[in-house]
């Protein structure tokens, strides 16, 4: 049959839907009579007013004629018609305020749903409101757009009640089609439905203009209280008559104040007059051709937008700020019988005795090896150091390690786990806990641990109440590897989207101090502070100061940005006294406003391997000077300050245990800090694509693992926009993190935390239920021989060592006798082989598995041994040959069918007889001999 050689056509023949059609009325809502809501509903108890409604460039076509930078938004003036709609039903004059918080982008295909919500009246009979949608899809935030509150307001006075005068005798005429092609430079794009500035008169502080909507457009006035493109084109007409051809900055309406309007309805066409009060601030009058009154603005304020940001608008930028959540989740009603319990701490052992579990004491060092057949649960339970908090953070952070080095060190049965107990290390219910940043460091470094070794160790987190503790042996031997007890309930950690800012961007205004200023997030921030924030004064502190490379070119940049004074300093960032030197810097008329922490350096080591100097030399610039900034900030004027944490300190890291522990502690101390008034946020960043002093040495077998897990890395642009989100944001402790958008291809090591995000299926080990799967060898072979087995695991092996290494097996050829070290496994590498196999085998592996066993089949024939796969290919044989008897004595073979195998068989011997030419055991059995003995066995015998 012939092909048709033109590409496929496609026609639909469906009708579409019309998402905003049905009445509302017999659902109890009331119609909102307005194009863009669909349903109103007065809340009972004066609890305010609630409209919805939906928007798609479907339903609204006109709308696609607004688009900044490529991106469809709802213009500022559909939130101010969203406004004044809430205030007709409410019966106010007008907006008081209104404050874009963040644009809405409108789909391609698809919608958004509108939500208006409007207070009761307060004391002064004003109404706050709020505008807010939500994308579709599962899991789709509900962001905020705009703000403010709505009462009755006065006419703005511009000293012309009047424009009968038309068109106005001492203004200037002005090219509007130059102007809509600044507009156009700057990348406002509008199409026929909002070009509809007609002509601009101006003077020093004055605009006129007049706008007259589009012929089609016009036809869709009805309803409006006044159409947001005519009045949208009144505003931007402002735009086209200031001509500044050294302005190439996007700026658009951002806060409408004392907002009143007349009667609007149904026109079409306006004149307008604007008079500049202020640097991007406006007030505005408009009348109709008839000269009668039609609205006013006091103040309209408009502001640069960063373009690049649009993207994160549409919801897509939201979906990578998450936060750590912690879920109530049920474990069994009991702990498990076959367990042996031993437990350090008198309360705590009389608590699980008291909920019927027996347990021992903790007597010296030997008994935490337990029994190398049986499950023994050892509780060690942490308590902070003494000192100030750094310190005691210090202290508890050595004390962990060596308890996770004693453990690893233990031959002991895979069944046996080390419970790290601590009190208040984290913060189940947000703010509202009370959090002790010390412990919080010792999750960090337990997390870490988990990684290189799996199941061995166990995470649990309490209240320090009884019912929690009588909660501890029950919650251990639910299979989690994290949990927090409060309340006698647990809770297990999950990373989950943040909800959408909810705050105004701060605004700054003074001095930025940026520690670790000179690297290269430090100075990305430095720059994006001064350009898109317009920070006047900004002190960047690094350990080089002026000597870092590059340093010079970034003050004198920042200088050209717009920033007036620019101070790079080379100090210990963990000595109190230079810190605040390096604050009293920041000239007296700029004080200082905000503070980011984003200083670190890195000593990975493996936990087996790590020593109480790599977590100093990690906790001096980390986690020290996060102390020193934070007390000293309550000596200023509340500033704002930003840690840089990293995820690390929420997912672990094999080999990264005191970076883990330093970036836990910066978290939970921000927690504390919000509890106690300070604007403090935390930001446990993902990875970034662009390479800094502390990932620059990331290998491609590091950043294959990073993948691995479903991290993708961070465009620069991208994390500046998070950062802008995190501020907004009254979280105290975030994660910006960019996970993939489909699920890892290898699960393999997925931390538990990020197991909602991608729907895994984790088998989550329940106490003696740690088995091998049944899909892998020897399982997945059964009735195949040895050697085929063998091959098997060979293969396994192969397949783990090519992973880890970042590529597959089919795409290159590895041999089963080069050693690993010619492989190239790294230290971290090697931790994340060997927990691979032990996921695939249910096999406990020891840490030193490629050091004892250095090629693939020796691994592979260790692994053998200790599944039971046997050498003893003769017993095989024979066990082979036994069963072929059995078979032929079940079938009852006779006549010419048992002619043909006895002829066969007895060729068979022949054969052996030849292959072992000289052999004496055969020499003195004669054939007849073993016929005899063939013939007894298939019972043929006289």
């Amino acid at each position: 049959m012939d092909l048709p050689t033109y590409a496929f056509q496609r026609q639909r023949f469906w009708l579409e839907t019309d998402t905003l059609g049905g009445d509302v009325t017999s659902f109890g809502l009331d119609d909102a009579e307005h194009p863009l809501l669909g349903a109103v509903v007065e809340l009972p108890e004066d609890e305010g007013w609630v409209f919805t409604g939906r928007l798609s460039l479907r339903t609204h076509p006109w709308l696609a004629d607004h688009a900044v930078a490529g991106v469809v938004l709802l213009p500022g003036t559909g939130f101010v018609e969203l406004a004044l709609r809430a205030a007709d039903e409410v019966g106010c004059g007008g907006v008081r305020e209104l404050t874009l918080v963040s644009p809405l982008v409108l789909p391609e295909r698809g919608s958004v749903s509108l939500q208006v919500r409007v207070s009761a009246a307060d004391n002064d009979g004003a109404h706050a409101i709020s505008i807010t949608s939500r994308g579709e899809g599962e899991g789709a935030q509900r962001v905020l757009h705009a703000q403010g509150s709505l009462s009755a307001v006065a006419v703005a006075e511009l000293g012309s009640e009047s424009l009968a005068v038309w068109p106005p005798t001492e203004a200037t005429p002005i090219d509007v089609a130059l102007g809509y092609d600044r507009l156009a430079a700057q990348r406002i794009e509008y199409g026929d439905a909002f070009r509809a500035v007609q002509a601009v008169w101006a003077t020093d502080l004055d605009v006129y203009a007049e706008v007259r909507l589009s012929t089609e457009t016009r036809q869709d006035v009805d309803g409006y209280l006044i159409h947001p493109a005519l009045l949208d084109a009144a505003v931007h007409s402002l735009a086209v008559g200031v001509v500044d051809t050294n302005n190439d900055e996007t700026a658009l309406p951002y806060a409408w104040s004392e907002l009143r309007l007349g009667d609007a309805r149904g026109l079409d066409t306006l004149r307008v007059h604007g008079r500049r009060t202020g640097e991007d601030v406006w007030s505005i009058l408009l009348f109709d051709t008839h000269d009668r009154f039609v609205a006013s603005i006091g103040s309209l304020m408009t502001r640069p937008m960063d373009t690049e940001t649009l993207s994160s608008s549409s919801g897509s930028q939201l979906d990578r700020l998450y936060q750590l959540d912690w879920i109530e989740t049920e474990v069994p009603s009991g702990a498990d019988t076959g367990k042996v319990w031993i437990v350090d701490d008198a309360d705590t052992r009389s608590a699980i005795e008291r909920s019927g579990t027996p347990c021992s004491s903790l007597q010296d060092g030997d008994a935490i090896a337990g029994s190398k057949d049986g499950s023994t649960f050892v509780i060690r339970t942490i308590h902070p150091g003494s000192g100030t908090l750094h310190e005691s953070s210090y202290q508890l952070a050595c004390t962990v390690l060596e308890l996770l080095k004693q453990w690893v060190a233990i031959d002991q049965s895979e069944y046996s786990r080390l419970v790290v107990l601590t009190k208040n290390a984290v913060s189940v219910h947000s703010v509202s806990d009370d959090i002790d940043p010390a412990s919080s460091a010792a999750w960090g470094m337990v997390r870490s641990a988990q990684s290189e070794y799996g199941e061995r160790f166990v995470l649990v987190d309490t209240d320090g109440e009884e019912k929690s503790l009588r909660s501890l042996a029950a919650a251990v031997s639910s299979g989690e590897s994290q949990i927090a007890i409060r309340a006698g309930k647990c809770y297990i950690p999950r990373v989950a989207r943040a909800e959408s800012p909810a705050v105004e961007l701060p605004d700054f205004g003074g001095t930025a101090l940026i520690t670790g200023g000179t690297g290269t997030l430090g100075a990305a921030v430095a720059r994006h502070l001064v350009r898109h924030h317009h920070i006047p004064s900004v002190i960047l502190v690094s350990r080089s100061g002026l000597a870092a490379s590059g340093a010079p070119e970034l003050r004198h940049e920042l200088l050209d940005a717009g920033a007036q004074f620019v101070e790079i300093i080379d100090c210990d960032i963990s000595d109190r006294e230079a810190m605040s030197n390096a604050l009293g810097k920041a000239p007296s008329e700029f004080p200082v406003g905000l503070i980011v922490h984003a200083a670190g350096v890195l000593a990975d080591s493996a936990i087996a391997s790590m020593t109480s100097d790599d977590i100093a030399t990690v906790f001096a610039p980390k986690v020290e000077a996060a102390h020193t900034l934070y007390e000293l900030a309550n000596d200023l004027d509340e500033p704002s300050v930003v840690f840089f944490s990293s995820v690390a300190g929420i997912l672990g890291g094999a080999g990264q245990g005191n970076y883990a522990a330093a970036n836990a502690f910066l978290d939970a101390l921000a927690t504390r800090g919000r509890k106690n008034g300070m604007a403090v946020v935390s930001l446990a960043w993902g990875l970034w694509a662009q390479g800094s002093g502390m990932t620059g040495h990331l290998s491609d077998n590091d950043l294959s693992r990073i993948k691995r897990l479903g991290i993708e890395p961070l465009a620069q642009d991208e994390g500046l926009r998070l950062f802008d989100l995190a501020l907004r944001s009254e979280n105290a402790a975030l994660v910006p993190i960019k996970l993939s958008t489909s699920r890892p291809t290898d699960l393999h090591g997925v931390p538990s935390v990020l197991r909602s995000q991608f729907a895994t299926k984790h088998r989550i080990a329940r106490g003696r239920d740690i088995q091998p799967p049944q899909d892998m060898p020897p399982h997945g072979l059964a009735g195949a021989s040895a050697k085929e087995r063998k091959d098997a695991l060979v293969t396994t092996v192969l397949e783990a060592v090519s992973t880890v290494l970042g590529y597959r097996l089919s795409e290159v050829k590895l041999d089963k006798t080069t050693r690993f070290s010619e492989l190239g496994l790294d230290s971290l590498t090697a931790i994340e082989f060997r927990n691979r196999l032990k996921s695939e085998t249910g096999l406990t592996l020891p840490s030193t598995l490629i050091f004892d066993y250095p090629t693939p089949v020796d691994v592979a024939e260790f692994i053998a041994t200790a599944l039971g796969i046997s050498d003893d290919v003769t017993a095989e044989v024979f066990a082979q040959l036994s069963g072929l008897i059995q078979s032929v004595n079940e079938n009852e073979i006779a006549g010419s069918d048992l002619k043909n195998l006895i002829s066969t068989l007895r060729g068979f011997i022949g054969d052996l007889e030849g292959e072992v030419d000289g052999d004496d055991d055969l020499e003195i059995v004669s054939d007849d001999d073993l016929f005899d003995l063939v013939d007894r066995e298939l019972g043929l015998g006289s």
